[in-house]
Order: structure tokens, then C-alpha cells, then sequence
């Protein structure tokens, strides 16, 4: 630097350096923005299969729900952005237990959100496969 001011050679390189350090901060933004929005959808979408176990527990027999980008219930897989599959089959030395596997799909992609399998006995002889 001369004593009056900064040349264009250095003006030009600390803009490119300003440019980089910003660019790299953008990018780390938007995979964080992009992480976050897909634990978003991972937790509903766990609390959701959670649910759908609990319903059939309480005597609720829904096999298939949809959902639309809210995660509102849906009547019709048209409209809808995920699907919850309940899987339920008895066990075959004791139909008390029952296997119950839940999975929510994501429609737009036809990949798997989330899985959840568990075991539980139904002590009340209402429930069906």
C-alpha cells in the first residue's frame, strides 16, 4: 500500500476474498436450513408412527392414513405427501402378541421416511389383523 490508499490489485483481491469467505458461508447456511427441515420431518413423522402403534393398542384399526405437507390428515392419497402403513400380524405360538410394524412414506419420492417395528400383548380379544 502506498501512502495514498490501496491499489485496485488489492481492491480486486479483497473482494475475491471477501466473495469466497461469503460463499462458503451461504452454502453452510442452506445444508443447515436443508438438515433441519428434514429432522422436522423425521420427528412428526416418528411421532406419527408412535401414534399409529398407540391407536391400535386403544383398539384403533386405521392401516393406512395420509397426510398432506402439514402432516393434516388427508382422505385420499391424491392429494397426500406422505403415507402411515400399520402392519399387524399375531404371533404364531401366542395370539396375544402381536408384531406391529409401522412405515411413512414419503409419496413424492416413493422412499421410506421412517420404520418402527415392536411387539406387543393385547390382553382384550377385540382386536383383528
Amino acid at each position: 500500500m502506498n501512502k495514498r490508499g490501496f491499489t485496485l490489485i488489492e481492491i480486486i483481491f479483497a473482494i475475491a476474498v471477501l466473495s469466497l469467505v461469503s460463499a462458503i458461508i451461504l452454502k453452510m447456511y442452506v445444508a443447515g436450513f436443508k438438515i433441519e427441515n428434514r429432522v422436522d420431518v423425521m420427528e412428526i413423522a416418528t411421532l406419527e408412527a408412535i401414534n399409529a402403534i398407540e391407536d391400535y393398542k386403544n383398539g384403533v384399526l386405521e392401516t393406512k392414513v395420509y397426510y398432506d405437507h402439514s402432516w393434516q390428515a388427508q382422505k385420499s392419497k391424491k392429494d397426500a405427501a406422505y403415507e402411515r402403513i400399520l402392519y399387524v400380524q399375531s404371533d404364531s405360538e401366542d395370539e396375544r402378541l402381536k408384531h406391529l410394524e409401522v412405515k411413512i412414506w414419503d409419496m413424492a419420492t416413493s422412499k421410506e421416511l421412517y420404520s418402527i417395528k415392536t411387539k406387543h400383548y393385547l390382553l382384550r380379544s377385540s382386536y383383528g389383523d
